[in-house]
């Protein structure tokens, strides 16, 4: 009896749940930390009453592995005295036999953390038991809540060939890629930070492996006070998502490209007037010098003015012989500060012929105080000759009233620019307003669809926008805004 007794007091003693039953899982025998964790007498936790402190969602593994009585290891969560389920870690196996003892189960419930600082277990052994899924085919990995790292599985070796000793704490930056370091740490830090679950992409691996593309996922564990408390996290192998990106982009940039160069098929009879206008007035001035030295007295000083006219148009040309080159290449030059008034009226000059073709009048309304912008002025001509083009072109039937196309220039509300370019022509219907900047989407018969989709690229690459609005009156206006250039810096042009 002593020995009974003595023993008892031993399973009482015990900093763990301790209790063993017949294989339908009644309980005979349960020792005191059952009563002191749910304040329930040991009457009522006898038989089947201590299955009403386990978790639903768990308790039907419970009874499977008291049935079967073989030695099994899971997690439990069991309802304490405050109303909440803390986390066990639940051995169950047969119970020894003896002359009074029937078959049955013996099990054990050790707490992996307390409600109130769920510590989190630290060492290897007990890493691994809160870790069943320690051998699945991906990077598995664990910290404490201040992302300290104390656990991460087998394939975290093969990937980066960093044993635990030297990846834990934070040795484990050394397996990131040195390009992507800096960003991968400041990213786990914001996380650690706010608390939140989110992920972080970088290459993961060593000088003589290689380095391969990861997804890093990582989840926080919380208390019923919702503290954090520890991370588990996985790190998934992207590295062919990452290839098809790429040749995506690549695929993308050569058929952004290809547009670029399809789109001068539209502009060739534009940009044609625009080299013939220059080289007229080159031959009309060339003419005018012959004339003035050609007389009895030859005039020097009509003769200078003309031949410095023909400069001045041989410049023009030349200028627009470059952009139309660079429209033709990947012009990768760097971005300049212009002034915008400056852009728009070498435009207006480039846009002239065929505007005065069409009887369009052309109007400028520009703001002298305009902040200088950072663009490449050859594409933003490229937009403004766009947009003059379809301004014209939609007054081609307009009889009844002046073809005017007006452009304006303001400072927006953000303080970069605005450029406005309206037209008086028949406007735009609602569906039609909806699909002006898809590709392949036109108006004209003879259109392909897509400048303004081009315009738009352009305008978005600048860090502006585009928009369609149909005005007051007859017309539509295209409304351009760019934002200003950084302080500090002087303007060309």
């Amino acid at each position: 009896m002593t020995s009974e007794i003595d023993a008892s007091k031993v399973l009482d003693s015990l900093p763990a749940l301790v209790w063993n039953g017949t294989c339908d899982g009644a309980a005979d025998f349960l020792n005191s930390a059952w009563t002191d964790l749910t304040a329930r007498p040991l009457e009522e936790l006898l038989g089947f009453g201590w299955q009403r402190a386990v978790h639903p969602d768990d308790l039907g593994d419970v009874l499977a592995h008291c049935a079967q009585a073989r030695q099994r290891r899971s997690q439990v969560r069991i309802l304490d005295a405050q109303g909440r389920y803390q986390m066990f870690l639940l051995s169950i196996g047969a119970r020894a036999a003896g002359e009074l003892a029937t078959a049955g189960f013996a099990a054990t419930a050790i707490m992996l953390c307390s409600g109130e600082t769920c510590d989190a277990v630290s060492d290897a052994a007990a890493c691994e038991l809160q870790f069943p899924w320690g051998h699945v085919p991906v990077v598995v990995w664990s910290t404490r809540a201040d992302g300290y790292l104390d656990f991460v599985n087998d394939r975290w070796l093969q990937a980066t060939g960093m044993p635990l000793e030297r990846a834990q704490g934070w040795g484990w930056q050394a397996a990131v890629h040195p390009d992507d370091r800096e960003g991968f740490v400041k990213k786990w830090l914001r996380l650690l930070h706010q608390g939140v679950e989110g992920s972080i992409e970088g290459r993961l691996g060593n000088e003589q492996r290689g380095y391969r593309w990861v997804m890093s996922v990582a989840n926080p564990v919380r208390d019923a006070s919702g503290r954090v408390i520890r991370w588990y996290g996985a790190m998934l192998d992207i590295e062919d998502r990452k290839r098809a990106e790429d040749a995506l982009q690549d695929a993308h940039d050569n058929l952004t490209h290809a547009t670029r160069v399809a789109t001068l098929g539209e502009l060739t009879a534009t940009i044609a007037h625009e080299v013939s206008q220059p080289l007229a007035a080159i031959a009309a001035n060339g003419a005018a010098a012959l004339r003035w030295l050609n007389h009895a007295t030859p005039n020097l000083d009509e003769g200078a003015l003309a031949i410095g006219r023909m400069i001045k148009d041989a410049t023009r040309a030349t200028d627009v012989v470059r952009q139309l080159h660079a429209l033709a290449r990947k012009d990768e030059s760097a971005r300049q500060l212009e002034h915008v008034n400056h852009i728009i009226q070498e435009t207006a000059l480039l846009a002239q012929p065929q505007l005065t073709r069409n009887r369009v009048v052309l109007k400028l309304d520009l703001d002298p105080e305009l902040p200088p912008v950072e663009v490449r002025a050859v594409q933003l001509q490229q937009v403004l000759i766009n947009l003059m083009t379809n301004g014209s072109q939609s007054m081609n039937d307009v009889y009844d009233r002046q073809r005017l196309l007006s452009v304006s220039s303001s400072v927006n509300e953000r303080g970069g620019v605005r450029v406005i370019v309206r037209d008086v022509g028949i406007g735009i219907s609602a569906q039609d307003r909806d699909k002006m900047f898809a590709p392949f989407f036109t108006t004209r018969q003879d259109g392909m669809g897509m400048g303004l989709s081009i315009c738009r690229t352009i305008i978005e690459s600048h860090g502006g926008t585009i928009a369609v609005h149909n005005n007051d009156g007859p017309g539509v206006q295209m409304v351009v805004d760019l934002p200003a250039a950084v302080r500090g810096r002087t303007a060309g042009g």
